[in-house]
C-alpha cells in the first residue's frame, strides 16, 4: 500500500531511512571487545526509536558479536518501581534470547519472587560471559528518569549489570541523562559514568542523505525532480517527521508512474502547512517560547534576528528549523509559516513580561484569570483569595499579611467535611491504635480534644493524608496534595508576620498561585465543592 512507504512516527514500525553514518558509528562502538555504553539524545520526532528499533535488528553474531538484543520501549507501562523495572528487564531478556533460541533462556524463571529476581537476572549476564553478549536497548529512559519512585539502588544495580563484559547498554532520551533525573540520591549513582563520550545526538537528515530518504518516493513515481528533492527539504528542514509528512503526501495524491517537480511539492506543502495538523503544532509547541520569538523574528524579518543566543541557536538547528551557522537563518519553510501564524502571540506574552517591572504589573491579571478558571467553592475562600490577589498591586508584605486567612478558612472547611460533630472520628482512632502496634507511632491527641492552633491541626492533617509515609490514608475526602498546599500557605502566612526580608512581587505572585490551587482543589475534593 503506498500509505506503508512514509509511515508516520505512531504507526507500529517505521523503516529507517538514511542514518547510515551514525549506525555505522554505533555498531563501531558497541562492536569493540569491551563495547562502549552509549546514550542517544534527540529531539521529540527526530528519529530515536526508528532508529533504535532497526539497530536492534542488525546487531548479531555477525554484526558485534552479539547473541541478540532486547529492545525495553519505556514510553508505554512505564515501571515505577525498583521491581518493576527489573521485572520488566527479565521478560525482555528472557524473549530475546528465547526468540534466538540461546539456551541462556531455560535459566530464567519468569515467576521467580521479588527477592530473587535480582540474583536471576545477575546470573543470566554472568553465564553470558562465556557464550556471547547481550545488547540491552532502554528507549524512552526519560519516563524512568522523572519517576521519583525509583531509587539510586536500582541505578547502581543497573551498573554492576553494565560493567559485566557480557552486557552493552544503548539509551535513547530527548536530552541528556544527567538533566533528565529528578532524584538527587539517584543522580549520585556511578550508574551514569559508565556511558562512553561522545554522546550520539540525532539530528535532521543531511544533505548528502537525500538520495537514500526519498528513494522510496523516487521508485513510486516515474520522475522525480531535482527541483522536487530540494523542495522537500526546504519545506522540512531535513526533520524526519516532516519529510515523512510531505512525502507521504506526495505519495497519496501522485499516482504510481507519475512526475512530481518543485511546483508539485509546493503546493503540497502549502496545503499542509494550512491545515490542521497536530505534527506541526506539536513541533511548534515544543518550542520554548524564547524560541518561538527568535523564529518569528526571522520570519518576519526584524533586526531581533541577528542577535539570537547560542543555546537557542543550537535548539532550533538539532530540529532543522535553523541554519547551524554564526548567524542562523530559518531553514524550515513548515515552521516558517507556523511562525507567522503564531509567532506573534510568543512575541506578544515575552513582551508583558519582558522585564521585572512589566512582570509585577502583568502577574496579577493572570492570577485573576486563572482564579476565574475555578467554578465553585466557598464564597469566603474565594474572597480571601481574591482579596491576597488584589494586594499585589499595593505591595508584596500586604499580599502576605492576608495569607492566614485562606489557611484559617481553609483548614476549618476541611474539618467540616471530615471531623463528626466536630470530634475525632472513631475510625481514626482504632486505625491509628493498630499502627501502633506495628512499631509505628501515630498522633499522640486521639484521646484529647480537637487541637484549636492551625500549626497542630496542620499535623493532624499530615498524619490522615498518610504522614510521613508510615500511615494509612484515613481521611474522606483531603488528599495529600491538598495538606501540602496548605501547609505552605500557612508557612507563608507565618512568615509574613514576622519578615524582614525585601519581598518582591514575584514571590508574593507565586503564593497567590498555592493559594489559587488550594482553593481549586478544595471546590473539587470536599462535598458540594467546598460552598
Amino acid at each position: 500500500m503506498t500509505k506503508d512507504l512514509y509511515p508516520l512516527a505512531n504507526a507500529p514500525q517505521v523503516p529507517m531511512l538514511g542514518r547510515q553514518k551514525v549506525l555505522n558509528a554505533v555498531l563501531s562502538r558497541i562492536g569493540k571487545a569491551t563495547g562502549d555504553h552509549i546514550s542517544m539524545v534527540g529531539a521529540p520526532y527526530i528519529g530515536k526509536t526508528t532508529f533504535l528499533h532497526h539497530l536492534a535488528g542488525v546487531v548479531g553474531p555477525e554484526r558485534g558479536g552479539y547473541v541478540t538484543s532486547a529492545f525495553l520501549d519505556l514510553r508505554y507501562h512505564t515501571p515505577r518501581t525498583d521491581h518493576e523495572f527489573r521485572q520488566r528487564l527479565l521478560d525482555e531478556v528472557h524473549a530475546a534470547l528465547k526468540n534466538a533460541n540461546d539456551e541462556s533462556a531455560e535459566l530464567i524463571d519468569l515467576e521467580t519472587t521479588e527477592e530473587d529476581l535480582p540474583q536471576v537476572l545477575a546470573g543470566v549476564f554472568d553465564y553470558l560471559t562465556d557464550t556471547g553478549r547481550l545488547l540491552v536497548i532502554m528507549d524512552g529512559l526519560d519516563h524512568v528518569l522523572s519517576s521519583p519512585t525509583i531509587s539510586r539502588n536500582l541505578w547502581d544495580y543497573l551498573r554492576e549489570i553494565g560493567l559485566k563484559s557480557s552486557c552493552t547498554f544503548v539509551t535513547g532520551t530527548r536530552r541528556r541523562i544527567q538533566d533528565l533525573c529528578n532524584n538527587p540520591d539517584s543522580l549520585a549513582s556511578e550508574f551514569w559514568n559508565i556511558f562512553a563520550d561522545p554522546v550520539v545526538v540525532l539530528e535532521p537528515f543531511e544533505e548528502n542523505e537525500q538520495d537514500m530518504v526519498l528513494a522510496p518516493l523516487a521508485a513510486h513515481v516515474e520522475n522525480l525532480a531535482t527541483s522536487a528533492r530540494k523542495e522537500i527539504f526546504n519545506w522540512s528542514g531535513g526533520h524526519p517527521a516532516l519529510v515523512a509528512l510531505l512525502c507521504r503526501g506526495l505519495v497519496e495524491t501522485a499516482g504510481s508512474g507519475s512526475k512530481i517537480d518543485g511546483q508539485a511539492v509546493n503546493e503540497k506543502a502549502e496545503a499542509i502547512a494550512g491545515g490542521a495538523y497536530a505534527l506541526l503544532q506539536h513541533l511548534w509547541d515544543d518550542c520554548p517560547i524564547e524560541v518561538r520569538g527568535d523564529l518569528h523574528a526571522l520570519a518576519a524579518k526584524q533586526p531581533a534576528a541577528d542577535s539570537i543566543p547560542q543555546d537557542r541557536a543550537l535548539f532550533g538547528a538539532q530540529r532543522g528549523f535553523l541554519t547551524p551557522s554564526r548567524k542562523p537563518k530559518l531553514n524550515c519553510r513548515f515552521m516558517e509559516k507556523m511562525a507567522l501564524r503564531h509567532g506573534s502571540e510568543a512575541v506578544e506574552l515575552k513582551r508583558l513580561f519582558l522585564t521585572e517591572d512589566l512582570y509585577a504589573k502583568q502577574i496579577q491579571r493572570v492570577l485573576e484569570l486563572r482564579l476565574a478558571q475555578v467554578p465553585g467553592g466557598d464564597a469566603k475562600l474565594r474572597g480571601y483569595v481574591e482579596r491576597a490577589t488584589r494586594e499585589l498591586a499595593v505591595g508584596p508584605a500586604e499580599t502576605l499579611n492576608s495569607i492566614r486567612l485562606i489557611s484559617r478558612r481553609a483548614l476549618e472547611l476541611i474539618w467540616d467535611a471530615e471531623l463528626d460533630a466536630g470530634k475525632w472520628p472513631q475510625s481514626w482512632i482504632d486505625t491509628w491504635k493498630g499502627e501502633e502496634k506495628d512499631g509505628v507511632k501515630p498522633i499522640e491527641r486521639t484521646q484529647r480534644v480537637f487541637p484549636k492552633q492551625d500549626g497542630q491541626q496542620c499535623a493532624v492533617l499530615r498524619e490522615i493524608t498518610g504522614g510521613y509515609g508510615n500511615l494509612p490514608t484515613v481521611a474522606k475526602h483531603v488528599t495529600r496534595s491538598s495538606y501540602i498546599l496548605v501547609e505552605h500557605v500557612k508557612s507563608a502566612g507565618d512568615l509574613g508576620q514576622h519578615l524582614e526580608d525585601k519581598l518582591t512581587t514575584a514571590y508574593a505572585a507565586s503564593i497567590c498561585f498555592a493559594c489559587i490551587e488550594l482553593f481549586a482543589r478544595l471546590a473539587e475534593e470536599l462535598p458540594t465543592g467546598g460552598a
